[in-house]
């Protein structure tokens, strides 16, 4: 798979990377979106269906 990331997303991506000591670019990526799916609050923002 790959992705095409915005240059604000690879910004955000990157910092995420250098402050948690990720190696890749991957890994901080997966971590963001497990934090998602973690917070209630984020779910709501981010995954809620508006209809």
């Amino acid at each position: 798979m790959s992705l095409a990331l915005s240059p604000k997303a690879v910004e955000i991506v990157e910092r995420v990377k250098a402050s948690k000591g990720f190696t890749s670019r991957e890994a901080a990526i997966n971590a963001i979106l497990e934090r998602i799916g973690d917070d209630m609050f984020l779910q709501q923002e981010f995954l809620a269906v508006s209809g």
